[in-house]
C-alpha cells in the first residue's frame, strides 16, 4: 500500500477524531471513543510502520488489523460482560479479577502487546532492516 499521499492527510484525520474522541467521552459515551481510539492508534501504526511511505499488504493485514480486531473484541466483551454482572457480584473471577476486567487484561495488554511485538519480530527486516539501521545510526553519530 502506497501511503505517501496519505500520510499528511492522515496525520489531518487522527487529530480530529482525537477531538471527536474528547467529545464521545464528554458525553458518556465510553465504548464508542474506545473503539475511535482503536482507529486513531491504528492509523499510527500504520503511519509508523510504513517505510518510505509505502506499507506491505501482509504488515497491515498482521499486525496492524488483527490487533485491531483484538483490541475492538475485548472492547466488546468488556461492555458485554460489565452490563452482565451490573449490580451483582459475579459467580466467578478470573485469576481474581471481575470477567470485564479480565476480557481487558488479556485482550487488550497482553493480547495487542503480543501481537503487535510478534508482528515487528516477525516483519522486523520489512520495517527495519539491519542495514536502514546501520545507516541511521551513522546520521546520527554524523549529527553529535
Amino acid at each position: 500500500m502506497d501511503i505517501k499521499k496519505m500520510s499528511d492527510s492522515l496525520i489531518v484525520v487522527s487529530t480530529l477524531l482525537w477531538a471527536v474522541c474528547c467529545v464521545l467521552a464528554w458525553n458518556a459515551l465510553y465504548l464508542e471513543a474506545l473503539w475511535l481510539g482503536v482507529l486513531i492508534i491504528g492509523i499510527y501504526l500504520t503511519l509508523g510502520m510504513a517505510k518510505n511511505g509505502f506499507l506491505p499488504v501482509k504488515i497491515f493485514i498482521y499486525p496492524i488489523l488483527i490487533w485491531a480486531i483484538i483490541w475492538i473484541g475485548g472492547f466488546w466483551g468488556a461492555d458485554y460482560l460489565a452490563a452482565a454482572y451490573r449490580g451483582v457480584r459475579p459467580p466467578y473471577t478470573i485469576l481474581g479479577m471481575h470477567p470485564s476486567f479480565a476480557v481487558i487484561v488479556f485482550t487488550y495488554w497482553v493480547g495487542g502487546i503480543v501481537t503487535i511485538a510478534l508482528g515487528f519480530l516477525c516483519f522486523r527486516d520489512e520495517w527495519l532492516s539491519k542495514k536502514d539501521w546501520n545507516a541511521f545510526c551513522e546520521k546520527m553519530q554524523k549529527l553529535r
